[in-house]
């Protein structure tokens, strides 16, 4: 998917509703021995983890817009689904991720 990737790393910025923004880093290529390009389903599967891990880190944090907190008794990674990944430019995607009712 992202052959002519200029990076290694890919970075992740989640700007959730009530909480500051946070970051997260994960590879652009599979370093297996083959440093061939990522695909579709190890970017989604590694977007997932990011999720989490956001998730995870806002547990127990005061959130500003309570519709949207995060957390073990709130909005869980269960509870999202991910829609589309839009490129918005050569080397920057951005996920659309929509709350199940």
């Amino acid at each position: 998917m992202f052959i002519d990737a200029p990076v290694s790393t890919f970075s992740l910025r989640i700007e959730w509703p009530g909480y500051r923004l946070w970051t997260g880093k994960f590879r652009a290529k599979n370093w297996g021995g083959t440093n061939a390009p990522v695909t579709r389903a190890r970017l989604v599967s590694q977007l997932g983890r990011r999720i989490a891990e956001f998730i995870e880190a806002m547990e127990g944090v005061e959130c500003a817009d309570l519709a949207w907190k995060v957390g073990s008794k709130n909005i869980k990674v269960d509870n999202l689904v991910l829609v589309s990944l839009i490129r918005v430019s050569k080397g920057s995607w951005q996920p659309v991720i929509r709350l199940l009712a």
